[in-house]
Order: C-alpha cells, then structure tokens, then sequence
C-alpha cells in the first residue's frame, strides 16, 4: 500500500508561501484550518477551470473570496428552498387538478407521455422514446419510494404500515422527490400538460414551442442547489452542467 504523503499546517503554510502566497500568524493559521486546504485554497484559486488561475498573492485575498462565497450561499438557501417547493406544489397542484385524482397511477396513465397517448402522426421512434420515458420514471419513482422506506421515511412508511392505504399518492411521492427526479417529471409529462404546468408557473411560452423551458429550468436550478447544498463554489458558476438556450436568458 502506498504511503501517502502527509503535510502538518505549519507545512501547508510553508508550501503556499513557496508557491508566491504570502499567509503567517495563529489567524490565518486557523482560517487555514477552518476552510481547509483542499477546499479552500485549491478550491477557490481558479475561476471556473483550473487553467484559469487567479492571481493571489496574500492568504487574505483567498480568505475574502471564501467568505464572500460563504455568504452568497446562505444568501440564496433560503431562495433556493423556496422556489424548488413552489415549483413542485403548483406542478402537483396542476396535475392533480387537470387528472381529477391524487393516483400515482392515474398521473402515469394521464399525464405522462407513452406509446399509447402519443398524438396522431407521431412517428414510431418517438413512441417508443416516450414509452421508455414513462418506464425510467417509474423505476425511479419506485426507487425514490423504496430509499425512503428503507430510511424510515414517515411520508412514505405512513402510507405502508397502515392497513388504510394501498398506494402512495402523488402528494407524498413530490416530498421525497430530488430535483433532478422532478425535472426528469415534468420532462415526461404530455406537451399538453407541460403548458398548463408552465402557465401556471407563469413562464412566457412565446419562444417555448415544444414547451421545454419548464423542466430545463429546474435541470439549472438543481445545479445550482446541488451546489448549495454541498457546499461547493458558487460565485463563478462553475457548478453548472447545462448553458442555457436562448429563450430561457
């Protein structure tokens, strides 16, 4: 087995000195401590890509940046929290009222793009693609609710343990949902049921044929939360998996 090799702070300090950052003293010595060194300093002395490095010369400027991140995080939690809550209540709100039903199974038969709904003329790969779809999602729904249950999720145990119930509804299975499960969601929903999800949000569908821009949203949002969420680096959006397309500037 390899030894890896060990640096005490003192060392860590001597080491960002050698390498043109000026840092000494007991604080920032335990600034060092505190953000660490793999997360802080090597992670915030680029911006975006590692090729782009930012010319630091003193701990302090390192320290800043850190702190201004910091801040900018607890800044847009409680926003983040908010908008994805919102976003999946009007979604269930829309569905449940345009199937008259609270079924999981009715959603899947209703509001979900498959072979057998497809609208007329829609070619025979596409079908196939959106049955596909329909299957991914459930699979991934059911391993939503089977994590849940395993974890003793009373949103999900509640409707499991209780001789009452027989199914989990859609209620429910929107608590336990990611982001990135959600948007993968109002991606399979029909094109019909997406525009009324999306006008019901209030996104402007006048660039928006295939009405798209409701799930793409929330892929960029779910980065971005992700990010939050983790603790990664915001500020220089380096987090983002996805550029967004012109209608959704």
């Amino acid at each position: 087995m390899a030894k890896t090799d060990y640096k005490s702070t003192d060392a860590l300090m001597r080491h960002l000195r050698n390498n043109g950052i000026s840092i000494s003293g007991t604080s920032q010595k335990q600034q060092l401590i505190n953000t660490g060194y793999f997360h802080g300093y090597k992670g915030y002395r680029f911006f975006v890509s590692s090729s782009n490095r930012l010319p630091f010369t003193s701990y302090n400027e390192i320290n800043a940046t850190i702190q201004y991140d910091t801040k900018l995080k607890s800044l847009l939690y409680g926003k983040m929290m908010f908008i994805e809550t919102a976003l999946k209540n009007i979604a269930l709100n829309t569905i449940m009222t345009e199937i008259d039903s609270s079924s999981v199974y009715d959603m899947y038969d209703k509001a979900i793009s498959s072979y057998k709904n497809a609208p007329a003329g829609t070619r025979e790969d596409i079908k196939k693609k959106y049955q596909n779809n329909k299957l991914n999602l459930q699979g991934s729904i059911q391993n939503a609710i089977a994590a849940a249950y395993r974890k003793e999720n009373p949103k999900i145990t509640h409707f499991y343990n209780n001789v009452n119930y027989n199914e989990v509804p859609i209620w429910a299975i929107f608590e336990i949902l990611t982001m990135g499960d959600f948007g993968y969601l109002l991606s399979c929903l029909t094109i019909d049921m997406r525009e009324k999800v999306s006008r019901s949000i209030g996104i402007n569908l006048s660039s928006d044929t295939y009405r798209e821009l409701l799930y793409k949203y929330v892929y960029a949002l779910k980065d971005l939360r992700n990010a939050i969420a983790h603790n990664d680096v915001v500020y220089d959006t380096r987090f983002k998996k996805m550029d967004p397309s012109r209608p959704m500037k």
